[in-house]
């Protein structure tokens, strides 16, 4: 029997991300994961917090006070993630499948209570105006809207970002090393399968002809005409095989 198609990513979802993204401080942060998860080498330093690259969500490094101090990455997901309890359990469980595989992968931290995420009031950017808020003038003072986000905790795993820099030349030996990687994760995925993994986003490769619709956003011809051939390309050599 086949299975129904994944739930397409609007346009809608996209902007969310954006409106909903979380906004926290590291003491906020570290004081709800003391209180909701018991880590190995006790409590969280707040002072060892430090920002990480993300998209729309928020990323933190963060070590621990007690002897042994350990690492963790602490993540913070936006709106939409939030509301998408399958897809934050296929990302736990992925990296469960691949740790049993032998790929080095961070470890999900599971909550006190045994879950694999705890949930988190915050502000977000968008502003919400109320009447019961209006001072003697009888104008509303607008406070930001607040909604539940999604906290999880894992184990940190120590290197360098692979973006293209002095400390990280794209030679071709490292991007064999690189493709060499991905190819051992794909293996080891090959056996695994969780409903939260479906899902019709517009950056996986597979959608990748989708964004023709888009082409008429690019007003220089000759960019335009570049896109199109890798485009072309791609349902050429990729896709029919």
């Amino acid at each position: 029997r086949r299975r129904p198609p994944p739930p397409a990513m609007s346009a809608d979802d996209e902007a969310r991300r954006k409106r909903e993204r979380p906004r926290i401080s590291p003491e906020t942060l570290v004081a709800h994961i003391d209180e909701h998860f018991a880590l190995d080498g006790g409590a969280l330093d707040v002072g060892s917090v430090v920002e990480q690259n993300s998209y729309d969500d928020r990323n933190f490094y963060a070590t621990t006070t007690g002897p042994g101090a350990a690492a963790y990455a602490l993540k913070v997901h936006n709106g939409v993630e939030s509301e998408i309890p399958a897809f934050l359990e296929c990302q736990c469980a992925m990296m469960r499948h691949l740790l049993a595989k032998g790929v080095n992968t961070p470890r999900p931290v599971r909550t006190r209570d045994g879950k694999d995420w705890s949930v988190i009031e915050l502000p977000t950017s968008a502003m919400n105006t109320s009447s019961d808020d209006a001072g003697d003038g009888g104008e509303a003072t607008p406070k930001p809207k607040t909604r539940a986000h999604a906290v999880r905790v894992m184990t940190w795993l120590p290197g360098i970002i692979a973006e293209r820099s002095d400390a990280v030349p794209h030679l071709p030996a490292f991007l064999f090393r690189v493709g060499a990687f991905v190819g051992t994760v794909s293996a080891a995925l090959t056996d695994f399968y969780h409903p939260g993994a479906r899902r019709d986003h517009l950056w996986d490769n597979v959608n990748a002809l989708h964004v023709r619709g888009l082409l008429r956003a690019v007003d220089d011809e000759g960019k335009r005409a570049l896109v199109e051939r890798a485009l072309e390309d791609f349902e050429e050599k990729a896709l029919r095989r």
